[in-house]
């Protein structure tokens, strides 16, 4: 008799057609599993990622089921935040903590529910429905919430140590956590967590992805990159990548009439308003905005130089930032 691969309910707030990295390890983990013959059920938001309104196909639904690639995805009803700041991401964060705690609860019991982070509420109902389902529940931690928090914003003593006691009881409760670095591990081990239940499993990228010839001149005259040193970034434009160093740089540059280096940035976030403010009246930065993920490694082949950029905090020194991959495979120099 043939064994059976194990069934999944994976609960993730980020997932296509959202261009960030946590979209992107997800469904790519996703087709793999799907080829190795495992059946998964995804549970997931609405995209709205730095929008402030729902995603072009997409209708404000209290849930809608759809296969993307052969996956089958639910996504489910959450607020969407009209303004970029801490006190309204986390409405939209609670709401989908809610959203997704009801779905789950009228799906078919699977052998393991998984949730990921960012963002971390959501670990809460996966756990609160592996309890009551009596099935295993594994959290995979993309980024050490609390960590993160403290290194991009003012914290409140009482508050934030209260989040970090919930943080550590989910790390408790979890049946099995993987990481993606091996800091990220110790940092965990610290908090009296068991060793044994910790897994580091590393991000990546598909080599046969970056690393093609891509066609680019068309870009390469869009941007007027011909003769001048390309220095790339691809990803978040939020707190935690301490981007206004690269808006100083290009302004002591062009200060020091250097000309033939240009910054050109690709990607969405918070900060991407301020930055393209403080950069006003610049000559050699272009922000270029979100792009779907087929069309970045076409960008990384006319950069000559891919940056890897995050603000100082030690929060961050535990940190690998997945682009750092797909500029390994594009075969970039990475500043």
């Amino acid at each position: 008799m043939k064994k059976l691969k194990p069934t999944i309910l994976f609960i993730s707030e980020n997932f296509l057609p959202e261009t960030n990295a946590a979209a992107a390890r997800v469904f790519e983990r996703g087709i793999y599993w799907k080829e190795w013959g495992y059946k998964v059920k995804y549970i997931t938001s609405f995209p709205n990622r730095h929008m402030g309104k729902a995603h072009k196909g997409y209708s404000d639904k209290l849930f809608q089921s759809e296969i993307i690639n052969g996956l089958d995805i639910l996504r489910v009803k959450t607020y969407i935040p009209k303004k970029k700041d801490t006190f309204y991401r986390a409405l939209h964060q609670i709401s989908f903590m809610f959203s997704s705690l009801i779905a789950s609860l009228f799906t078919k019991k699977t052998d393991a529910i998984i949730v990921t982070t960012p963002q971390f509420f959501c670990s809460i109902s996966g756990l609160i429905v592996a309890k009551i389902k009596r099935t295993l529940f594994i959290l995979e931690v993309a980024d050490i919430w609390t960590n993160s928090i403290k290194a991009t914003q003012q914290t409140s003593g009482y508050f934030y140590h209260f989040l970090k006691r919930m943080e550590t009881l989910i790390y408790k409760r979890s049946d099995a956590i993987i990481v993606l670095t091996q800091g990220f591990k110790e940092e965990i081990v610290k908090r009296g967590i068991e060793e044994d239940k910790i897994f580091v499993v590393m991000n990546g990228a598909k080599r046969e992805v970056f690393n093609k010839k891509v066609t680019n001149s068309d870009l390469k005259d869009k941007f007027n990159t011909r003769n001048k040193i390309v220095i790339g970034y691809a990803g978040s434009l939020g707190p935690s990548q301490g981007l206004m160093n690269i808006v100083e740089t290009a302004a002591i540059l062009e200060k020091e009439k250097k000309l033939n280096v240009l910054f050109l940035l690709l990607g969405e976030g918070d900060q991407k308003e301020p930055l393209i403010k403080a950069s006003e009246g610049l000559n050699n930065i272009i922000f270029v905005g979100g792009k779907e993920r087929n069309l970045i490694p076409k960008y990384l082949s006319i950069f000559d130089i891919g940056l890897a950029h995050l603000n100082e905090s030690n929060a961050f020194k535990t940190t690998i930032p997945s682009k750092i991959f797909e500029m390994m495979s594009a075969g970039l120099p990475i500043l």
